[in-house]
């Protein structure tokens, strides 16, 4: 990644392909002076754990992706699941979310309705 900075900078050089791992992606943040939020690419594989981040010297860690890779794997899933029994997928989604030990999701309780209503009645008046 360094590398690639440094010819980039030079018109005459060719850049090297750039083939992120782990070692390709830490290594530029033990060379770089100063806190480093480095943007790893959400396809690498193994991703380097928060430790290595950490032990490389990375300032925070940023998971762009997380839950859009998350979301987007688990609505795959159920629309797919959807398509092939119908209503069925949904009584199971249901079933599997009551289950959870993070219970069911639901807007309101990730946005904190109350706060939300509350926020408005102060700021926005009738």
């Amino acid at each position: 990644m360094v590398r690639r900075c440094r010819r980039s900078m030079r018109p005459d050089q060719p850049i090297p392909p750039y083939d992120p791992t782990p070692v390709t992606v830490t290594k530029p943040i033990r060379l770089i002076p100063g806190p480093v939020v480095p943007l790893i690419p959400a396809d690498l594989s193994p991703y380097p754990s928060l430790q290595a981040q950490q032990d490389a010297g990375a300032a925070a860690a940023w998971f762009p992706a997380l839950t859009t890779m998350a979301g987007l794997q688990a609505n795959w899933d159920f629309l797919s699941d959807f398509q092939q029994r119908g209503t069925l997928a949904l009584d199971a989604l249901r079933a599997q979310a009551a289950q959870s030990p993070w219970d069911v999701a639901s807007n309101g309780r990730i946005l904190d309705e109350p706060r939300l209503r509350s926020m408005e009645e102060m700021y926005l008046p009738d």
